[in-house]
């Protein structure tokens, strides 16, 4: 059985990641660059997990392709990156991407 990804925690944790990056409106420098791209891939990670609580059997997939994506850009920006400001959301990425890897790993199972 499918694990219900519209629990609270998903949803406070996908909140607190969105509150965390704030994007700025024209991205002119590397800083904003890489807030933009968080922006977009936290907006894509929301997409998938409405997705994903439709039943939609690549949701979990694409919520961790965008997750891959996300964690990229924060390598190749890190020199930008405020580490202080950065340290929370990164550790609710790496919940998000635990959470979802277990879940992935039962829809392989599955199949």
């Amino acid at each position: 059985m499918r694990k219900d990804l519209t629990t609270a925690p998903l949803r406070e944790h996908l909140a607190e990641l969105r509150a965390n990056i704030d994007v700025a409106k024209e991205p002119s420098d590397c800083e904003g660059l890489f807030r933009q791209i968080a922006k977009n891939s936290i907006q894509a990670i929301r997409r998938e997990c409405v997705l994903a609580a439709a039943g939609k059997p690549d949701a979990i997939h694409n919520m961790r392709v965008e997750l891959a994506r996300l964690h990229a850009a924060a390598l190749f920006f890190s020199p930008t990156i405020d580490e202080t400001a950065w340290a929370p959301v990164n550790t609710q990425l790496h919940w998000l991407n635990s959470a979802l890897g277990e879940a992935r790993d039962r829809d392989v199972d599955i199949d």
